[in-house]
C-alpha cells in the first residue's frame, strides 16, 4: 500500500473518531468505534503484500469504498448539523433510531470479513503483471466496422427520435424537465445495440491512432487518441453519473496501456475532464438544474439539504443509515430461499430469456415495500443487507463475500488482457462490478453477463472471421 495513502486513512479514522466523541451523545456515540475499525482493516490489509502487487486495483476501491462508508460519512453525519439524516435526535432516520446498534453491529461485520477474504486471496493467489502493451485487434476489424454501421443505421431510422443520448451537458431548457431513466425496453435494445457500437468504433479508433503512433511517433496521434477518449466520455445517457465513471475508468486503463510513457498527462487530462462531467451531472440530477432552466441558476439555488445531504450519499455508499433502512423493511418483506435462485437466473444475460414471470426481484420487493408499490426501483440495497434477508446475521456478510472474490477474479481477466477489445470488456465489467462491490448483487450480475455475453459474441465473431481470412491466405 502506498505510504501516503495509509497515513491518510489512518489520521482521519482517527480523527472522525476524536469528532463522532466530540459531536454524538446518548447511543449514537457507538458511531464512533466505526472509523477505529476502519483503522484496524487498513493497517491489517496493508501486511498483504502478495495482493497489493497482483491485484492493487480490487484493494484499493475497496478500501476507499469502506473509507467513504467507516470513516466519511459518521464524519459528515456528526458535523452535518441539521442536513437530513445526520446522527442528531431532531434528523436521524427512524430506521437508524431503531436499528443503530444492528447497522454499526454489521457495518463492522462486513469489514472483517472483507479481511478474511482479501488474507485468503492473498495466500493463494498467483503472481501476475499486466501488460503494458497490446496486442492490436483480437478480431478482424471488418466485422466491427460492419456492426458499427450496423448501429449507425439503426440509430438513424429507430434511435435518433428516441433523445437516447447527450454530449457533454445535459440539456436543461426551460419547460423540458427532467429526462429520467430509460426504462422502455425497446428504448433499452436500441441503446444496446447504438452503446455497443459507439464503443467499437471507440476501440477502433483507439486501434488506428496506436498503429500509426507506433510507425511515425508522431504526438498527435496520442493526442487525438486522448481527444478520442474524452469524447467517448462526453456521450451521456440517462442520469447515471456511474456510467461516464466506468467510461472515464475504461477509457484511462486503455490510454495507459497504449501510452505509458505518458502516464502523469493522461491521468491528469482524462481524470479532470471525467470530473467536470459528473459535476455537471450531479448539479443536472441533484440539484435540479432541470427546474431553473440553467446549471448557473442552480448553483445559486443549490441546498446541501436537497442534493448533498447525508441521507443521500449515505444511499450511495451503503451506511449504516442505508444498512439500518435494510433491516427496517426487510421486517415487511416475505422472502423465501428460492428468491435467491430466482434472482441469480433471472438477472443472468441468455438464462433470463427462459424466465417469464415468477414475481419480483429481492430488489424490486424492496422498493415496493418502501413506496407502497408505487414504484420498484430508488433506493439501493446493500450486499450486506441482502445477505441478512436470507442468512440472517451469521451469514449477512455472505453476498459482500462473493462480491469481493468476483471483483478479484475480473481484476485477473483484465491484467491478463491483451488486446484492444478484452482490454475494453474487462476493464468495464470490472469498474462496474467493483464500484458496486457492497451493493446486492443481482444488478452486477444482469450488467457483467450482458456486457461480457454481448460483446464477447461479437468479439468472438470477429476472431472467427480473421483466423478464416488468415487460413486462406
Amino acid at each position: 500500500m502506498n505510504s501516503s495513502f495509509r497515513l491518510f486513512g489512518c489520521i482521519t479514522a482517527l480523527l472522525c473518531f476524536l469528532i463522532c466523541l466530540f459531536f454524538l451523545t446518548g447511543a449514537y456515540i457507538i458511531i464512533s468505534i466505526i472509523p477505529v475499525f476502519y483503522c484496524l482493516f487498513l493497517l491489517i490489509i496493508d501486511s498483504f503484500h502478495s495482493l497489493w502487487r497482483n491485484r492493487p486495483l480490487s484493494v484499493y476501491i475497496i478500501t476507499i469504498l469502506l473509507w467513504v462508508r467507516m470513516v466519511l460519512l459518521p464524519f459528515y453525519g456528526a458535523v452535518a448539523g441539521n442536513v437530513s439524516g445526520a446522527y442528531h435526535s431532531d434528523t436521524i432516520s427512524i430506521e437508524l433510531q431503531q436499528f443503530l446498534l444492528k447497522a454499526v453491529f454489521l457495518c463492522i461485520y462486513d469489514s472483517i470479513a472483507i479481511v478474511f477474504v482479501l488474507f485468503v486471496a492473498s495466500t493463494k493467489i498467483k503472481k501476475s503483471t499486466r501488460a503494458l502493451n497490446t496486442i492490436g485487434l483480437f478480431g478482424q476489424k471488418e466485422i466491427y466496422i460492419l456492426f458499427c454501421l450496423m448501429a449507425l443505421a439503426v440509430f438513424i431510422l429507430v434511435g435518433r427520435e428516441m433523445h437516447l443520448y447527450d454530449f457533454a451537458i445535459k440539456p436543461v431548457e426551460e419547460g423540458m424537465g427532467r429526462s429520467g431513466d430509460i426504462i422502455d425496453s425497446r428504448e433499452l435494445f436500441v441503446r444496446e445495440i447504438v452503446g455497443t457500437g459507439i464503443s467499437f468504433f471507440f476501440i477502433l479508433l483507439l486501434s488506428l491512432f496506436c498503429k500509426k503512433y507506433g510507425t511515425t511517433h508522431s504526438n498527435k496521434y496520442y493526442i487525438l487518441s486522448v481527444l478520442c477518449a474524452l469524447v467517448f466520455i462526453s456521450i451521456i445517457s440517462g442520469e447515471r453519473r456511474t456510467t461516464q465513471l466506468y467510461k472515464g475508468f475504461t477509457s484511462l486503463y486503455l490510454l495507459l496501456s497504449l501510452y505509458p510513457q505518458k502516464r502523469k498527462k493522461i491521468t491528469t487530462s482524462v481524470g479532470i475532464y471525467a470530473i467536470l462531467i459528473l459535476a455537471l451531472m450531479t448539479i443536472y440530477k441533484q440539484f435540479g438544474a432541470f427546474y431553473y432552466g440553467s446549471y448557473s441558476e442552480a448553483i445559486q439555488n443549490a441546498e446541501l439539504d436537497r442534493g448533498l445531504s447525508c441521507s443521500n450519499v449515505d444511499a450511495y455508499f451503503y451506511g449504516i443509515d442505508t444498512i439500518a433502512k435494510n433491516l427496517y423493511y426487510s421486517q415487511l418483506m416475505s422472502i423465501r430461499p428460492s428468491q435467491l435462485l430466482f434472482d441469480f437466473f433471472r438477472n443472468f444475460f441468455g438464462i433470463n430469456f427462459f424466465i417469464h414471470g415468477g414475481g419480483l426481484l429481492t430488489t424490486q420487493m424492496y422498493n415496493a415495500v418502501i413506496y407502497y408499490g408505487d414504484q420498484l426501483t430508488g433506493l439501493l440495497l446493500s450486499s450486506v443487507g441482502y445477505g441478512y434477508l436470507f442468512g440472517g446475521y451469521i451469514l449477512a456478510p455472505l453476498a459482500t463475500v462473493i462480491n469481493v472474490i468476483i471483483v478479484l477474479f475480473l481484476e485477473r481477466c483484465l491484467r491478463s488482457a491483451k488486446s484492444f477489445e478484452w482490454q475494453f470488456v474487462f476493464a468495464m465489467a470490472f469498474i462496474r462490478y467493483a464500484f458496486g462491490v457492497l451493493s446486492a448483487m443481482p444488478p452486477l450480475i444482469n450488467y457483467i453477463t450482458r456486457m461480457l455475453f454481448i460483446n464477447g459474441l461479437i468479439i468472438l465473431i470477429a476472431r472467427f472471421a480473421k483466423k478464416r481470412i488468415v487460413k486462406h491466405e
